[in-house]
Protein backbone atom coordinates (compact mmCIF):
# COMPACT_ATOMS: atom_id res chain seq x y z
CA UNK A 1 0.00 0.00 0.00
CA UNK A 2 1.47 3.46 -0.88
CA UNK A 3 2.47 6.08 1.49
CA UNK A 4 -0.84 7.46 1.24
CA UNK A 5 -2.67 4.87 1.69
CA UNK A 6 -0.86 4.19 5.07
CA UNK A 7 -1.41 7.76 6.57
CA UNK A 8 -4.03 7.51 9.54
CA UNK A 9 -7.68 8.39 8.83
CA UNK A 10 -9.35 10.91 10.93
CA UNK A 11 -13.15 10.07 10.81
CA UNK A 12 -15.40 13.35 12.92
CA UNK A 13 -19.00 12.36 13.09
CA UNK A 14 -21.53 15.62 12.00
CA UNK A 15 -25.01 15.88 11.16
CA UNK A 16 -25.04 14.26 7.76
CA UNK A 17 -22.56 11.40 8.09
CA UNK A 18 -18.67 11.09 8.48
CA UNK A 19 -16.65 13.53 5.77
CA UNK A 20 -13.15 13.30 5.58
CA UNK A 21 -9.90 15.26 6.26
CA UNK A 22 -8.90 17.37 3.79
CA UNK A 23 -5.60 15.80 3.63
CA UNK A 24 -7.19 12.82 2.91
CA UNK A 25 -9.16 13.70 0.28
CA UNK A 26 -6.72 12.53 -2.41
CA UNK A 27 -7.92 9.20 -1.71
CA UNK A 28 -10.78 9.45 -2.57
CA UNK A 29 -9.61 10.25 -6.17
CA UNK A 30 -7.50 7.82 -6.33
CA UNK A 31 -10.16 4.84 -5.45
CA UNK A 32 -11.67 2.55 -7.67
CA UNK A 33 -14.48 3.75 -10.20
CA UNK A 34 -17.98 4.81 -8.89
CA UNK A 35 -20.05 1.32 -8.65
CA UNK A 36 -23.36 0.97 -9.45
CA UNK A 37 -26.72 3.05 -7.70
CA UNK A 38 -29.00 1.07 -6.27
CA UNK A 39 -32.61 2.44 -6.17
CA UNK A 40 -31.90 2.54 -1.95
CA UNK A 41 -29.20 4.76 -2.74
CA UNK A 42 -30.94 7.15 -4.90
CA UNK A 43 -34.17 7.10 -2.23
CA UNK A 44 -31.83 7.92 0.48
CA UNK A 45 -30.20 11.13 -1.60
CA UNK A 46 -33.76 12.07 -2.46
CA UNK A 47 -34.83 11.70 1.37
CA UNK A 48 -31.11 13.92 2.43
CA UNK A 49 -32.51 16.66 0.19
CA UNK A 50 -36.40 16.43 0.03
CA UNK A 51 -37.24 19.55 1.68
CA UNK A 52 -35.44 21.73 -0.57
CA UNK A 53 -37.07 19.71 -3.75
CA UNK A 54 -40.21 19.94 -2.47
CA UNK A 55 -39.88 23.54 -1.60
CA UNK A 56 -38.92 23.95 -5.29
CA UNK A 57 -42.10 22.21 -6.26
CA UNK A 58 -44.12 24.26 -3.83
CA UNK A 59 -42.66 27.54 -5.62
CA UNK A 60 -43.12 26.56 -9.15
CA UNK A 61 -46.50 25.51 -8.66
CA UNK A 62 -47.73 28.11 -6.17
CA UNK A 63 -45.95 30.77 -8.98
CA UNK A 64 -48.08 29.02 -11.46
CA UNK A 65 -51.15 29.81 -9.55
CA UNK A 66 -50.25 33.09 -8.43
CA UNK A 67 -49.73 33.59 -12.49
CA UNK A 68 -53.26 32.30 -13.13
CA UNK A 69 -54.98 34.51 -10.41
CA UNK A 70 -53.61 37.86 -12.00
CA UNK A 71 -53.76 36.33 -15.68
CA UNK A 72 -57.12 37.94 -17.18
CA UNK A 73 -58.88 35.02 -19.15
CA UNK A 74 -59.67 34.87 -22.54
CA UNK A 75 -63.21 33.49 -23.77
CA UNK A 76 -63.33 33.03 -27.64
CA UNK A 77 -66.82 33.58 -29.23
CA UNK A 78 -66.50 31.22 -32.88
CA UNK A 79 -69.00 32.05 -35.83
CA UNK A 80 -68.65 29.83 -39.16
CA UNK A 81 -69.24 31.96 -42.87
CA UNK A 82 -71.02 29.69 -45.84
CA UNK A 83 -69.89 31.33 -49.43
CA UNK A 84 -72.59 30.23 -51.61
CA UNK A 85 -74.53 30.80 -54.69
CA UNK A 86 -76.51 33.97 -54.35
CA UNK A 87 -76.27 37.81 -56.41
CA UNK A 88 -73.16 38.11 -57.19
CA UNK A 89 -72.85 34.48 -58.33
CA UNK A 90 -75.98 35.07 -61.21
CA UNK A 91 -75.39 36.93 -63.82
CA UNK A 92 -78.27 37.52 -65.98
CA UNK A 93 -78.20 36.40 -69.67
CA UNK A 94 -80.59 37.65 -72.08
CA UNK A 95 -82.84 35.02 -73.96
CA UNK A 96 -84.84 36.98 -76.09
CA UNK A 97 -84.49 40.81 -77.77
CA UNK A 98 -86.99 43.37 -76.36
CA UNK A 99 -88.49 44.90 -73.95
CA UNK A 100 -89.66 41.44 -72.50
CA UNK A 101 -86.70 39.97 -72.27
CA UNK A 102 -86.27 36.73 -70.14
CA UNK A 103 -83.52 36.13 -67.83
CA UNK A 104 -81.66 33.14 -66.68
CA UNK A 105 -78.87 32.88 -64.23
CA UNK A 106 -75.50 31.42 -64.54
CA UNK A 107 -72.91 30.77 -61.79
CA UNK A 108 -70.03 32.35 -61.40
CA UNK A 109 -67.14 31.29 -59.57
CA UNK A 110 -66.21 33.25 -56.35
CA UNK A 111 -63.20 32.74 -54.17
CA UNK A 112 -63.15 31.93 -50.08
CA UNK A 113 -60.21 34.13 -49.51
CA UNK A 114 -61.83 37.10 -51.58
CA UNK A 115 -64.73 37.09 -48.50
CA UNK A 116 -61.86 36.54 -45.87
CA UNK A 117 -59.93 39.41 -47.62
CA UNK A 118 -63.38 41.69 -47.30
CA UNK A 119 -64.26 40.48 -43.58
CA UNK A 120 -60.55 41.50 -42.50
CA UNK A 121 -60.68 44.93 -44.22
CA UNK A 122 -60.62 48.18 -42.16
CA UNK A 123 -63.96 48.99 -43.57
CA UNK A 124 -65.63 45.97 -41.44
CA UNK A 125 -64.34 47.56 -37.95
CA UNK A 126 -64.95 51.17 -39.27
CA UNK A 127 -69.21 49.88 -39.48
CA UNK A 128 -68.87 47.64 -36.43
CA UNK A 129 -66.77 50.53 -34.32
CA UNK A 130 -69.43 52.99 -33.10
CA UNK A 131 -71.37 49.89 -31.45
CA UNK A 132 -68.59 48.28 -30.12
CA UNK A 133 -67.40 50.85 -28.18
CA UNK A 134 -70.84 52.04 -26.79
CA UNK A 135 -71.11 48.43 -26.16
CA UNK A 136 -67.73 48.52 -23.78
CA UNK A 137 -68.65 52.22 -22.39
CA UNK A 138 -71.74 50.35 -21.52
CA UNK A 139 -70.18 47.78 -19.53
CA UNK A 140 -67.90 50.22 -17.97
CA UNK A 141 -71.13 52.02 -16.67
CA UNK A 142 -73.41 49.06 -15.97
CA UNK A 143 -73.79 49.06 -11.62
CA UNK A 144 -74.13 45.31 -11.38
CA UNK A 145 -70.13 45.62 -12.55
CA UNK A 146 -69.64 47.21 -9.82
CA UNK A 147 -71.91 46.51 -6.61
CA UNK A 148 -69.87 43.87 -4.31
CA UNK A 149 -71.22 40.83 -3.82
CA UNK A 150 -72.90 39.32 -0.56
CA UNK A 151 -71.55 36.22 -0.08
CA UNK A 152 -67.65 35.78 1.86
CA UNK A 153 -66.67 33.88 -1.56
CA UNK A 154 -68.22 36.17 -4.10
CA UNK A 155 -66.70 38.81 -2.29
CA UNK A 156 -63.18 37.95 -1.86
CA UNK A 157 -63.67 37.19 -6.13
CA UNK A 158 -64.87 40.81 -5.84
CA UNK A 159 -61.70 42.33 -4.09
CA UNK A 160 -59.55 40.19 -6.04
CA UNK A 161 -60.45 41.28 -9.68
CA UNK A 162 -60.93 44.52 -8.46
CA UNK A 163 -57.38 44.10 -7.33
CA UNK A 164 -56.50 42.64 -10.89
CA UNK A 165 -58.02 45.55 -12.51
CA UNK A 166 -56.04 47.90 -10.51
CA UNK A 167 -52.89 46.25 -11.12
CA UNK A 168 -53.08 46.38 -14.92
CA UNK A 169 -54.18 49.90 -14.94
CA UNK A 170 -51.09 50.32 -12.61
CA UNK A 171 -49.06 48.99 -15.01
CA UNK A 172 -50.66 50.61 -18.09
CA UNK A 173 -50.05 53.77 -16.26
CA UNK A 174 -45.86 52.65 -16.03
CA UNK A 175 -45.54 51.69 -19.20
CA UNK A 176 -47.08 54.90 -20.55
CA UNK A 177 -45.20 57.18 -17.68
CA UNK A 178 -42.02 55.41 -19.61
CA UNK A 179 -43.03 55.98 -23.19
CA UNK A 180 -43.58 59.57 -22.67
CA UNK A 181 -39.91 60.43 -22.71
CA UNK A 182 -40.52 59.06 -26.28
CA UNK A 183 -43.34 60.77 -27.31
CA UNK A 184 -41.63 63.82 -26.28
CA UNK A 185 -38.48 63.28 -28.43
CA UNK A 186 -40.40 61.94 -31.33
CA UNK A 187 -39.17 58.07 -31.32
CA UNK A 188 -42.85 57.45 -30.88
CA UNK A 189 -46.26 58.38 -31.56
CA UNK A 190 -48.73 58.76 -29.38
CA UNK A 191 -52.40 56.70 -30.11
CA UNK A 192 -55.75 58.16 -28.89
CA UNK A 193 -58.05 55.76 -27.12
CA UNK A 194 -60.14 54.82 -30.54
CA UNK A 195 -57.50 54.33 -32.20
CA UNK A 196 -55.68 51.75 -29.50
CA UNK A 197 -59.10 50.24 -28.88
CA UNK A 198 -59.48 49.76 -32.38
CA UNK A 199 -56.37 47.97 -32.84
CA UNK A 200 -57.35 45.57 -30.34
CA UNK A 201 -60.27 44.91 -31.24
CA UNK A 202 -58.51 43.84 -34.66
CA UNK A 203 -55.74 41.67 -32.90
CA UNK A 204 -59.11 40.09 -31.13
CA UNK A 205 -60.52 39.04 -34.60
CA UNK A 206 -59.06 35.72 -36.16
CA UNK A 207 -59.81 34.00 -39.86
CA UNK A 208 -59.43 30.66 -40.75
CA UNK A 209 -60.44 28.75 -43.90
CA UNK A 210 -61.68 25.52 -43.87
CA UNK A 211 -60.05 22.81 -45.81
CA UNK A 212 -61.62 21.62 -48.78
CA UNK A 213 -65.02 23.61 -48.27
CA UNK A 214 -66.86 26.88 -48.86
CA UNK A 215 -66.86 27.88 -45.31
CA UNK A 216 -64.05 29.78 -43.36
CA UNK A 217 -64.38 30.07 -39.64
CA UNK A 218 -64.60 33.87 -37.88
CA UNK A 219 -63.38 34.34 -33.99
CA UNK A 220 -63.43 37.06 -31.32
CA UNK A 221 -61.20 36.69 -28.15
CA UNK A 222 -61.99 38.76 -25.29
CA UNK A 223 -62.51 38.75 -21.57
CA UNK A 224 -65.60 39.35 -21.36
CA UNK A 225 -67.50 36.58 -22.61
CA UNK A 226 -70.97 38.15 -23.56
CA UNK A 227 -68.74 40.98 -24.97
CA UNK A 228 -66.78 38.62 -27.01
CA UNK A 229 -70.43 37.43 -28.73
CA UNK A 230 -71.49 40.78 -29.39
CA UNK A 231 -68.77 42.06 -30.69
CA UNK A 232 -68.35 39.01 -33.37
CA UNK A 233 -72.15 38.93 -34.23
CA UNK A 234 -71.89 42.81 -34.90
CA UNK A 235 -68.52 42.34 -36.87
CA UNK A 236 -70.59 39.80 -38.84
CA UNK A 237 -73.23 42.26 -39.56
CA UNK A 238 -70.96 44.87 -40.98
CA UNK A 239 -68.98 41.94 -42.84
CA UNK A 240 -72.22 41.10 -44.71
CA UNK A 241 -73.40 44.69 -45.18
CA UNK A 242 -69.79 45.68 -46.76
CA UNK A 243 -69.77 42.64 -49.19
CA UNK A 244 -72.82 43.65 -50.72
CA UNK A 245 -71.24 46.94 -50.84
CA UNK A 246 -68.02 45.62 -52.23
CA UNK A 247 -70.07 42.77 -54.52
CA UNK A 248 -72.70 44.59 -55.49
CA UNK A 249 -72.31 48.37 -56.01
CA UNK A 250 -74.00 48.97 -58.90
CA UNK A 251 -74.52 52.40 -59.05
CA UNK A 252 -71.52 53.41 -60.50
CA UNK A 253 -72.08 51.20 -63.41
CA UNK A 254 -75.40 52.11 -64.38
CA UNK A 255 -74.75 55.47 -64.43
CA UNK A 256 -71.60 54.70 -66.61
CA UNK A 257 -73.39 52.42 -68.98
CA UNK A 258 -76.60 54.37 -69.41
CA UNK A 259 -73.54 57.83 -70.34
CA UNK A 260 -72.16 55.41 -72.65
CA UNK A 261 -75.71 54.48 -74.69
CA UNK A 262 -76.77 58.62 -74.72
CA UNK A 263 -72.88 59.23 -76.40
CA UNK A 264 -73.71 56.32 -78.56
CA UNK A 265 -77.21 57.45 -79.50
CA UNK A 266 -75.82 60.97 -80.16
CA UNK A 267 -73.62 59.46 -82.22
CA UNK A 268 -75.99 57.62 -84.52
CA UNK A 269 -77.97 60.92 -84.57
CA UNK A 270 -74.74 62.43 -86.40
CA UNK A 271 -74.03 59.24 -88.38
CA UNK A 272 -77.78 59.12 -89.69
CA UNK A 273 -77.29 62.94 -90.37
CA UNK A 274 -74.11 62.08 -93.00
CA UNK A 275 -75.46 59.18 -94.28
CA UNK A 276 -78.40 61.03 -95.53
CA UNK A 277 -76.01 64.11 -96.71
CA UNK A 278 -74.39 61.66 -98.55
CA UNK A 279 -77.40 60.29 -100.20
CA UNK A 280 -78.04 64.41 -101.42
CA UNK A 281 -74.91 65.14 -102.51
CA UNK A 282 -74.13 61.39 -104.71
CA UNK A 283 -77.89 61.04 -105.76
CA UNK A 284 -78.01 57.64 -105.17
CA UNK A 285 -80.72 56.88 -102.39
CA UNK A 286 -79.53 53.24 -102.25
CA UNK A 287 -76.44 52.89 -104.37
CA UNK A 288 -76.14 48.76 -103.84
CA UNK A 289 -79.55 48.15 -105.49
CA UNK A 290 -78.69 50.84 -107.97
CA UNK A 291 -74.98 48.95 -108.61
CA UNK A 292 -77.15 45.87 -109.24
CA UNK A 293 -79.61 47.83 -112.03
CA UNK A 294 -76.22 49.29 -113.70
CA UNK A 295 -75.04 45.80 -114.17
CA UNK A 296 -78.27 44.39 -115.44
CA UNK A 297 -78.07 47.16 -118.02
CA UNK A 298 -74.61 46.69 -118.87
CA UNK A 299 -75.32 42.73 -119.51
CA UNK A 300 -78.34 43.81 -121.36
CA UNK A 301 -76.22 46.08 -123.98
CA UNK A 302 -73.56 43.81 -124.14
CA UNK A 303 -75.84 41.38 -125.36
CA UNK A 304 -77.47 44.32 -127.82
CA UNK A 305 -74.05 44.84 -128.87
CA UNK A 306 -73.25 41.21 -129.73
CA UNK A 307 -76.28 40.84 -131.57
CA UNK A 308 -76.42 44.07 -133.59
CA UNK A 309 -72.38 42.71 -134.83
CA UNK A 310 -73.76 39.24 -135.61
CA UNK A 311 -76.80 41.07 -137.75
CA UNK A 312 -74.08 43.30 -139.74
CA UNK A 313 -72.14 40.34 -140.29
CA UNK A 314 -75.03 38.72 -141.92
CA UNK A 315 -76.28 41.90 -143.67
CA UNK A 316 -72.80 42.22 -145.05
CA UNK A 317 -72.90 38.37 -146.61
CA UNK A 318 -76.05 38.77 -147.96
CA UNK A 319 -75.31 42.02 -149.82
CA UNK A 320 -71.88 39.88 -151.18
CA UNK A 321 -73.99 37.24 -152.39
CA UNK A 322 -76.79 39.75 -154.13
CA UNK A 323 -73.55 41.39 -155.72
CA UNK A 324 -71.98 38.06 -156.66
CA UNK A 325 -75.58 36.86 -158.50
CA UNK A 326 -75.57 40.01 -160.63
CA UNK A 327 -74.76 38.07 -163.64
CA UNK A 328 -76.95 35.16 -163.13
CA UNK A 329 -80.31 34.41 -164.44
CA UNK A 330 -82.29 33.74 -161.09
CA UNK A 331 -84.33 36.17 -159.45
CA UNK A 332 -82.84 37.72 -155.99
CA UNK A 333 -85.34 36.99 -153.21
CA UNK A 334 -86.66 39.49 -150.70
CA UNK A 335 -85.26 39.01 -147.20
CA UNK A 336 -87.62 38.20 -144.60
CA UNK A 337 -88.08 41.82 -143.11
CA UNK A 338 -90.96 43.92 -142.28
CA UNK A 339 -93.29 44.44 -145.44
CA UNK A 340 -93.18 48.41 -144.69
CA UNK A 341 -89.68 48.58 -145.34
CA UNK A 342 -90.23 45.96 -148.48
CA UNK A 343 -92.75 47.52 -150.52
CA UNK A 344 -90.70 48.53 -153.88
CA UNK A 345 -89.63 45.45 -153.57
CA UNK A 346 -92.75 43.00 -153.25
CA UNK A 347 -93.70 45.63 -156.24
CA UNK A 348 -90.75 44.05 -158.04
CA UNK A 349 -91.45 40.45 -157.41
CA UNK A 350 -94.89 40.81 -159.02
CA UNK A 351 -93.77 42.29 -162.27
CA UNK A 352 -91.75 39.24 -162.23
CA UNK A 353 -94.11 37.31 -161.48
CA UNK A 354 -96.38 39.13 -164.47
CA UNK A 355 -93.63 38.67 -167.06
CA UNK A 356 -92.63 35.43 -166.62
CA UNK A 357 -96.32 33.97 -167.25
CA UNK A 358 -96.74 36.11 -170.41
CA UNK A 359 -93.42 34.61 -171.22
CA UNK A 360 -94.74 31.35 -170.33
CA UNK A 361 -97.84 31.89 -172.78
CA UNK A 362 -95.91 33.66 -175.19
CA UNK A 363 -92.85 30.67 -175.72
CA UNK A 364 -96.38 28.13 -175.52
CA UNK A 365 -97.50 30.01 -179.14
CA UNK A 366 -94.33 31.42 -180.33
CA UNK A 367 -90.88 30.40 -180.67
CA UNK A 368 -88.32 31.39 -177.99
CA UNK A 369 -86.27 33.49 -180.65
CA UNK A 370 -89.58 35.24 -181.66
CA UNK A 371 -89.35 39.12 -181.43
CA UNK A 372 -92.07 38.97 -178.83
CA UNK A 373 -90.02 36.07 -176.29
CA UNK A 374 -86.66 38.44 -176.80
CA UNK A 375 -88.91 41.49 -176.03
CA UNK A 376 -89.74 39.49 -172.95
CA UNK A 377 -86.79 38.14 -171.34
CA UNK A 378 -85.42 41.95 -172.13
CA UNK A 379 -88.13 43.11 -169.62
CA UNK A 380 -86.78 40.38 -167.27
CA UNK A 381 -83.42 40.76 -167.41
CA UNK A 382 -84.06 44.98 -167.00
CA UNK A 383 -86.31 43.88 -164.04
CA UNK A 384 -83.94 41.56 -162.50
CA UNK A 385 -81.13 44.37 -162.67
CA UNK A 386 -83.69 46.41 -160.63
CA UNK A 387 -84.15 44.16 -158.06
CA UNK A 388 -80.71 43.65 -157.35
CA UNK A 389 -79.50 47.25 -157.08
CA UNK A 390 -82.62 47.65 -154.96
CA UNK A 391 -81.47 44.55 -152.93
CA UNK A 392 -78.09 46.59 -152.65
CA UNK A 393 -79.26 50.02 -151.68
CA UNK A 394 -81.75 48.02 -148.97
CA UNK A 395 -78.93 45.79 -147.82
CA UNK A 396 -76.80 49.13 -147.58
CA UNK A 397 -79.22 50.97 -145.67
CA UNK A 398 -79.97 48.23 -143.33
CA UNK A 399 -76.17 48.30 -142.85
CA UNK A 400 -76.04 51.83 -141.87
CA UNK A 401 -78.42 51.59 -139.42
CA UNK A 402 -77.08 48.50 -137.81
CA UNK A 403 -73.94 50.84 -137.88
CA UNK A 404 -75.51 53.99 -136.17
CA UNK A 405 -77.32 51.28 -133.52
CA UNK A 406 -73.91 49.88 -132.37
CA UNK A 407 -72.28 53.35 -132.01
CA UNK A 408 -75.44 54.30 -129.89
CA UNK A 409 -74.86 51.20 -128.08
CA UNK A 410 -71.37 51.52 -127.74
CA UNK A 411 -72.14 55.17 -125.89
CA UNK A 412 -74.52 53.68 -123.92
CA UNK A 413 -72.57 50.89 -122.51
CA UNK A 414 -69.73 53.43 -121.98
CA UNK A 415 -72.00 55.28 -120.39
CA UNK A 416 -73.49 52.63 -118.30
CA UNK A 417 -69.76 51.30 -117.59
CA UNK A 418 -68.89 54.93 -116.04
CA UNK A 419 -71.90 54.99 -114.12
CA UNK A 420 -71.57 51.64 -112.43
CA UNK A 421 -67.56 53.05 -111.65
CA UNK A 422 -68.86 55.91 -110.01
CA UNK A 423 -71.74 53.40 -107.82
CA UNK A 424 -68.96 51.45 -106.70
CA UNK A 425 -67.26 54.31 -105.37
CA UNK A 426 -70.42 55.26 -103.97
CA UNK A 427 -71.24 52.15 -102.97
CA UNK A 428 -67.83 52.33 -100.87
CA UNK A 429 -68.48 55.56 -98.68
CA UNK A 430 -72.14 54.41 -98.51
CA UNK A 431 -70.87 51.24 -96.97
CA UNK A 432 -68.65 52.50 -94.42
CA UNK A 433 -71.49 54.92 -93.35
CA UNK A 434 -73.68 52.00 -93.37
CA UNK A 435 -71.17 50.00 -90.95
CA UNK A 436 -70.86 52.61 -88.72
CA UNK A 437 -74.43 52.91 -88.16
CA UNK A 438 -74.35 49.22 -87.23
CA UNK A 439 -71.37 49.19 -85.12
CA UNK A 440 -73.42 52.21 -83.12
CA UNK A 441 -76.83 50.29 -82.92
CA UNK A 442 -74.79 46.91 -81.79
CA UNK A 443 -73.09 49.40 -78.86
CA UNK A 444 -76.52 50.96 -77.88
CA UNK A 445 -78.20 47.30 -77.87
CA UNK A 446 -75.11 45.23 -75.98
CA UNK A 447 -75.47 48.70 -73.48
CA UNK A 448 -78.88 47.91 -73.04
CA UNK A 449 -78.07 44.21 -71.57
CA UNK A 450 -75.84 45.50 -69.60
CA UNK A 451 -78.11 47.85 -68.40
CA UNK A 452 -80.73 44.91 -68.27
CA UNK A 453 -78.24 43.13 -66.55
CA UNK A 454 -77.06 45.62 -63.51
CA UNK A 455 -81.35 46.21 -63.25
CA UNK A 456 -81.89 42.74 -62.18
CA UNK A 457 -78.96 42.69 -60.15
CA UNK A 458 -79.86 45.89 -57.83
CA UNK A 459 -83.50 44.07 -57.80
CA UNK A 460 -81.48 41.19 -56.24
CA UNK A 461 -79.74 43.05 -54.13
CA UNK A 462 -83.24 45.14 -53.00
CA UNK A 463 -84.29 41.80 -51.13
CA UNK A 464 -80.47 40.86 -49.67
CA UNK A 465 -79.97 38.13 -51.55
CA UNK A 466 -76.31 37.51 -50.81
CA UNK A 467 -73.43 34.60 -51.69
CA UNK A 468 -72.11 34.38 -47.82
CA UNK A 469 -74.33 33.27 -45.04
CA UNK A 470 -73.36 33.26 -41.67
CA UNK A 471 -74.50 29.56 -40.42
CA UNK A 472 -74.38 29.88 -36.72
CA UNK A 473 -74.40 33.24 -34.68
CA UNK A 474 -71.52 33.45 -31.86
CA UNK A 475 -72.97 32.36 -28.30
CA UNK A 476 -71.46 33.52 -25.33
CA UNK A 477 -69.01 30.94 -24.38
CA UNK A 478 -69.25 29.21 -21.57
CA UNK A 479 -65.66 28.15 -20.75
CA UNK A 480 -62.32 30.18 -21.49
CA UNK A 481 -60.35 29.48 -24.00
CA UNK A 482 -56.75 30.56 -22.19
CA UNK A 483 -55.52 30.18 -19.73
CA UNK A 484 -55.81 26.51 -19.78
CA UNK A 485 -55.51 26.15 -15.95
CA UNK A 486 -55.39 22.53 -15.66
CA UNK A 487 -53.10 22.28 -18.41
CA UNK A 488 -50.89 25.10 -17.27
CA UNK A 489 -50.75 23.94 -13.05
CA UNK A 490 -49.83 20.09 -14.68
CA UNK A 491 -47.02 21.32 -16.62
CA UNK A 492 -45.41 23.44 -13.51
CA UNK A 493 -45.72 20.47 -11.35
CA UNK A 494 -43.68 18.61 -13.43
CA UNK A 495 -41.54 21.73 -14.14
CA UNK A 496 -40.81 21.83 -10.72
CA UNK A 497 -40.18 18.56 -10.12
CA UNK A 498 -37.75 17.88 -12.96
CA UNK A 499 -36.12 21.02 -11.96
CA UNK A 500 -36.04 19.55 -8.01
CA UNK A 501 -34.34 16.13 -9.30
CA UNK A 502 -31.74 18.60 -11.03
CA UNK A 503 -30.83 20.07 -8.04
CA UNK A 504 -30.81 16.45 -6.27
CA UNK A 505 -28.78 15.19 -8.93
CA UNK A 506 -26.02 18.24 -8.34
CA UNK A 507 -25.93 18.33 -4.97
CA UNK A 508 -25.44 15.28 -4.80
CA UNK A 509 -22.43 14.75 -7.58
CA UNK A 510 -20.71 17.24 -5.66
CA UNK A 511 -21.61 15.87 -2.70
CA UNK A 512 -17.90 14.94 -0.43
CA UNK A 513 -19.03 13.26 2.73
CA UNK A 514 -19.09 10.08 3.43
CA UNK A 515 -22.83 8.57 5.06
CA UNK A 516 -22.77 5.25 4.74
CA UNK A 517 -20.32 2.31 5.39
CA UNK A 518 -20.86 1.26 2.19
CA UNK A 519 -19.77 4.98 0.77
CA UNK A 520 -16.12 4.29 3.06
CA UNK A 521 -16.04 0.68 1.32
CA UNK A 522 -16.06 2.28 -1.98
CA UNK A 523 -14.23 5.21 -1.14
CA UNK A 524 -11.07 3.38 0.48
CA UNK A 525 -11.22 0.08 -0.63
CA UNK A 526 -11.61 -1.55 3.17
CA UNK A 527 -13.82 -3.16 4.86
CA UNK A 528 -15.87 -1.42 7.72
CA UNK A 529 -14.77 -2.99 10.83
CA UNK A 530 -16.88 -0.93 13.48
CA UNK A 531 -19.03 1.84 13.76
CA UNK A 532 -18.75 5.10 16.30
CA UNK A 533 -22.59 6.15 16.86
CA UNK A 534 -23.56 9.24 17.11
CA UNK A 535 -23.86 10.94 20.74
Amino acid sequence: MSEASNAPLLVVPNRRGLSLDREDESLVHEASPLPTISMREILRAIGRRIWPATTIVVVAVLGTFVYLLLTTPTYVAVSKVLVKVGREKLSPLAMSGGASSNFVFSEKPENVNDEIEILQSSSVIDRSFPALQAKLEEIDRDPANEAPPQTTIEWAKYVFRMLKRDLSEAGDWLLQTAKEPLYQIGFSQRLSPETLLREKLIKALGVAGVKETNVFSVSFSWSDPNYAAFALNTIMDAFQQEHMRVQSNLGGPIDFYQDQQKRVATELIDTNKKIEAYVKVTGSSDPVAEKQTQLTLIGLLERQLADNVVAVQQTRERMDAVRNSADGSSWPATPGVPQESMSGLVELDSRYAQLISNRNKLVAQWRADSPLVQDTDTQIARLRQQKQEALVNYLGDRIRIQNQAEVSIRGRLTEARAELNRLRDVEIGYLSLQAERDQRLTQLKDYEHQIGQLRVQRTLDSHDVSSVRVLNRASPPGVQSWPRKGLIMGLAALFGLLLAACYIMVMQFFDRTVSTERDLANVLGLPVVARIPKY
